[in-house]
């Protein structure tokens, strides 16, 4: 008997010391999967709330990219993830802040563009057969790669890098007086005329060719046409966005509200006092922390100022 319960006790602790290099090395799996995802911080696909993507943007997306694609589109607006790869992914995420629950989110809460690009993804995604979540071994090392690869590539006509140019950084419009036209065409006449830009309005370059006019996208209108380029100046109070600085990628959002206008905060809170301008439906912001669960710090280049605005009304 006293054999056979030496023999046991030997077991017992044979199997005791499995069970801790198991769980060991799960720590140190998942210590390895955090710090592979927390190395890069670059969003997936920019411009996604602004231009609509095109099967052309996306022929080279690996499967996991178009997944994840697809479900930043929703992480921008905090919703969080039943899967666990996901929400790990996203919680590493500088950006990201996570306070919609799965079953209370809404495709409501997406604009036009965002609901055009999701559906995009998601068709090409299940054309390869569909992405599956949470399978043992997984790794984020397919979708590092590939933004790696893609830092500079072309979303919609505007490409990430730092020349002027061509740089996809915004431009603010300034006019001594009168307004900038936004034209369908590239030249001067009454009959092209399809919006009218003041001082301050944001618009987006998409190409820079040309020596008068400049193709750009205007959130104000949320549609694309010709600006004489004399009357655009660089945002440079806007985040750097040039390759040397991907790490930190620049996020904007529309402000949309069914009437009256979103007010510019100097504080987190609703209050009479601390109103300190009016944004309307088409105002563009730069979010600047987006880690308060109502009140976001946005920069304005409306007013070349920062403040707090209800982050509920952005889109």
């Amino acid at each position: 008997m006293k054999r056979a319960e030496r023999i046991y006790q030997k077991n017992i602790w044979k199997i005791m010391a499995i069970i801790v290099v198991f769980m060991t090395s799960c720590i140190a799996i998942s210590f390895k999967a955090h710090a592979e995802v927390k190395a890069y911080d670059p969003i997936i696909v920019q411009g996604y709330n602004w231009m609509y993507l095109s099967d052309s943007d996306i022929a080279d997306m690996p499967l996991q990219v178009l997944c994840y694609g697809k479900n930043e589109i929703y992480a921008q607006h905090g919703r969080k993830f039943a899967s666990q790869e996901l929400q790990d992914y996203f919680n590493s995420q500088y950006w990201y802040y996570g306070t919609v629950e799965p079953g209370d989110f809404s495709e409501s809460m997406l604009n036009e563009y965002e609901l055009a690009n999701v559906k995009l993804l998601a068709k090409r995604e299940k054309e390869l057969g569909g992405y599956k979540l949470d399978v043992a071994g997984y790794s984020y090392q397919p979708v590092k790669d590939y933004i790696d690869k893609t830092k500079n590539k072309m979303f919609g006509g505007v490409t990430y890098e730092s020349t002027d140019a061509l740089s996809g950084i915004p431009y603010k419009v300034s006019v001594s007086k009168g307004y900038l036209a936004l034209r369908s065409d590239p030249e001067y006449n009454d009959s092209n005329e399809k919006g009218q830009l003041y001082t301050g309005d944001k618009v987006f370059l998409q190409q820079g060719t040309d020596t008068q006019y400049w193709y750009v996208y205007a959130p104000k209108y949320q549609d694309y046409g010709y600006v004489n380029k004399d009357y655009l100046v660089k945002d440079s109070n806007a985040s750097n966005t040039s390759t040397s600085s991907y790490n930190f990628p620049v996020i904007y959002k529309t402000v949309k509200v069914d009437k009256g206008y979103l007010a510019l905060r100097s504080e987190k809170s609703f209050n009479s006092g601390n109103e300190k301008g009016e944004l309307y439906t088409g105002d563009v912001v730069e979010v600047r922390d987006s880690s308060d669960p109502t009140y976001w710090l946005v920069y304005s280049s409306k007013y070349n100022d920062t403040g707090y605005v209800n982050m509920n009304y952005l889109h």
